[in-house]
């Protein structure tokens, strides 16, 4: 598992969390891993338009990664 950040062409104008995960997700202050696909939130989302594989799309389109 590893942690993430992501980077954004205007760093003064970064997506928020609700443009990258469809809707507003809490993660826990203490940092620790979870597993988006165990996340309810996250569930009800995305396996509706095919899942991880389409959120990882999706993010790759809103911070334009090739």
């Amino acid at each position: 598992m590893v942690k993430t950040v992501w980077i954004a062409n205007d760093w003064h104008n970064p997506p928020t969390y609700k443009q990258v995960f469809g809707q507003k997700i809490f993660f826990p202050r203490d940092g620790k891993v979870i597993d988006l696909e165990n996340m309810n939130v996250f569930q009800e989302n995305w396996n509706s338009k095919a899942g991880l594989l389409a959120f990882q799309k999706h993010v790759q389109q809103l911070l334009q990664i090739s």
